[in-house]
This record gives structure tokens, sequence and C-alpha cells, in this order.
């Protein structure tokens, strides 16, 4: 199974996000935009796992404590690779509470999976396929600002299944604040 980590974003801030897609015309970029009911934060993506190590990786999770806590959706940007527009996102302020959960997880899966450390919290738009005007492009990444807040209260191990029309993700386990 092909498994990930994620806070779910809901719904209200989803379909505010989902607009934004809109904000960027054909003439700016081609992108490939992630759907609305699949925008969400990534915690950890933990790939092709077996049986046995989901048992095991949600024994561990089942460890993770912390507490209920607020997110902050914040503004555009984009990551490069290679010198090349990648993915377009929207960030979430840098929450302590957000990184000592990353951290707790991190640490309860050490000896199932390698640690990473190169979390930047943020939710995908978009994979960039190309930008045609990058004058624009900056220009309308620079107007975009959300201001909503969200509480997290959960977090959740998902399946991705990827098919020829899109992946299809679906709820392993959640595992709750407390």
């Amino acid at each position: 199974m092909r498994l990930f980590l994620t806070i779910e974003i809901p719904k209200e801030i989803r379909d505010k996000l989902f607009d934004i897609q809109k904000e960027f015309g054909k003439d700016v970029l081609s992108t490939k935009w992630v759907a609305k009911k699949h925008i969400h934060l990534t915690l950890k993506f933990l790939g092709e796992v077996n049986s046995i190590l989901m048992k095991k990786t949600i024994e561990e999770l089942e460890k993770v404590k912390f507490k209920e806590f607020s997110l902050q959706v914040g503004k555009a940007g984009f990551f490069q690779r290679k010198g090349l527009i990648s993915v377009v996102f929207i960030d979430l302020e840098n929450s302590k509470e957000l990184h000592y959960l990353k951290d707790d997880i991190e640490i309860g899966l050490l000896e199932i999976f390698p640690r990473d450390d190169s979390f930047e919290a943020h939710v995908t738009l978009g994979r960039v396929k190309k930008v045609f005007d990058k004058d624009k492009f900056v220009d309308v990444i620079d107007k975009i600002k959300i201001n909503d807040k969200f509480e997290v209260k959960e977090f959740v191990l998902m399946q991705s299944m990827l098919t020829k029309d899109g992946p299809i993700y679906s709820v392993v386990k959640r595992f709750e604040c407390n």
C-alpha cells in the first residue's frame, strides 16, 4: 500500500484554495491542479508499505500524543527545481505545535522509516508543467493571501492508490488529539 500522513483541510478552506487555482489563466501557466477533495497538508510520505509494516506503523502512531491546535493559512508561493517553477502552494504559519507533532511522528517512526527534516508547512495547489508568462505568474502569486484559521484535532494515515484518472485517497486510520 502507498501511504502518507496528513492533516485534512476543512471544506470551506479547501473551497477557497480551489478557487485560487482559477486566478491563473491558461496564458500564464500549464499546471496539473490538485482536485478539491485531495487538498491537504502532508506531514510525511511513507511510500509503499506492506501489511506487517503498516501494523507496526499504526502501533507507533497510536503512541503520539498532542493537544488540539490552530493553523493559520497564509499566502501563495512556489517551489523551484533546477531553476524552474515546479509547485504552486499556500503556506501555513510556522506553528510550534505543528512542528512538535511532526517531530513526535518522526521519532516514533524512526525504526521503520528514515527521518525527513525537510518539512515545510504548505498545501500543494498544483504541479507546474510550464510557465508561459513569469511576470504575470509572480503578480498573481504576490496578490494571493488567505487569512483563515482552522483547528487541528487529528492527523490521518491515508492510502493513495494511483490510477490513470488520478489518485484515489482512502483513510486507513485517524489519530485524534488527547
